[in-house]
């Protein structure tokens, strides 16, 4: 890595952006989707809790635990993440491979994230709670990924290796 210039730090990679990135999604997510949830029940007049309610210390432990658990399993994915973009055992894969193993998991995470949160607080089903399905959209997104990259180094050929940055 080059050296930075005087009095500048280097810029985090990003397999450690990406990780702080999951873990601050993962446990505000829901909390947002629950607030503009909250304001789109209310513009329609429908029946919600007082914001206060999901503010009270009674309940604010067991809130911020649950919080905790819908974000282990994008927690755990970025752990992984920050594994493959920086490893040294796949030095076969270029950072553009790599980044195609990693960020469509991450995207298509978010998005069943979002779709599960709103559907935790619309129609409550307690089956979200012991399989959400952002699980899915994160294993859908790396498994696309995956095609993606052993489709790109298909037509370079099985035994070519990376071309260095950009892969």
């Amino acid at each position: 890595m080059p050296a930075s210039p005087p009095g500048t730090s280097p810029r985090p990679s990003l397999g450690n952006r990406l990780f702080v990135a999951t873990i601050v999604i993962g446990v505000l997510l829901p909390w947002a989707v629950g607030a503009v949830e909250k304001v789109y029940l209310d513009h329609l007049g429908k029946p919600t809790y007082d914001w206060l309610f999901f503010l009270d210390p009674r309940r604010l432990p067991a809130e911020l635990a649950l919080s905790g658990v819908f974000a282990a399993p994008f927690i755990l994915y970025g752990w992984l993440a920050r594994w493959v973009l920086g490893s040294p055992h796949l030095q076969s894969l270029g950072d553009t491979d790599r980044r195609w193993l990693v960020l469509p998991g991450f995207a298509l995470g978010i998005a069943a994230y979002i779709w599960n949160s709103w559907r935790v607080f619309t129609v409550f089903d307690p089956l979200l709670f012991f399989f959400p399905r952002y699980v899915i959209g994160i294993g859908v997104g790396v498994a696309l990924g995956t095609a993606v990259v052993i489709a790109r180094r298909w037509t370079r050929g099985t035994h070519t290796p990376a071309r260095g940055p950009g892969g």
